[in-house]
């Protein structure tokens, strides 16, 4: 796999990063090494050509583990950047019960409720309804 930033992309409100290996019927694991490097490998591009907006969505699975390297990787502590995940809005839509692992075995995959998420979570920061 091999990420490419190109130089028609311009700086934005916010970056949403879903790259990463997802998880298959037979996988219950998430390939983490995998998809760290892919992450990371998004960020180094995007910061090497000035293109890393403030607020940045983490969507690559699982979501927590790849926020928080997301944070230690950039060292958020200074305020530079705000990242995110839709993880809490995700449990809202679904009653608070992690559904993935049962979504995955009966249809393969969805990207219904995980969109959803990111839209109700762009919604709550910028104060809309």
């Amino acid at each position: 796999i091999k990420t490419e930033i190109t130089t028609k992309l311009e700086k934005a409100d916010y970056i949403i990063i879903t790259a990463g290996f997802p998880r298959t019927k037979n996988e219950k694991e998430y390939r983490l090494q995998e998809n760290g490097r892919i992450l990371l490998d998004i960020l180094c591009n995007l910061l090497n050509k000035n293109l890393l907006p403030q607020k940045i969505i983490i969507m690559t699975n699982p979501v927590e583990y790849m926020t928080n390297l997301v944070i230690q990787y950039l060292g958020c502590e200074n305020k530079k950047y705000d990242i995110y995940n839709p993880e809490e809005e995700l449990m809202k839509m679904r009653n608070g019960k992690e559904l993935g692992w049962k979504i995955i075995q009966s249809k393969g995959y969805t990207n219904w409720g995980p969109a959803v998420s990111v839209v109700n979570l762009i919604k709550k920061l910028e104060g809309m309804k």
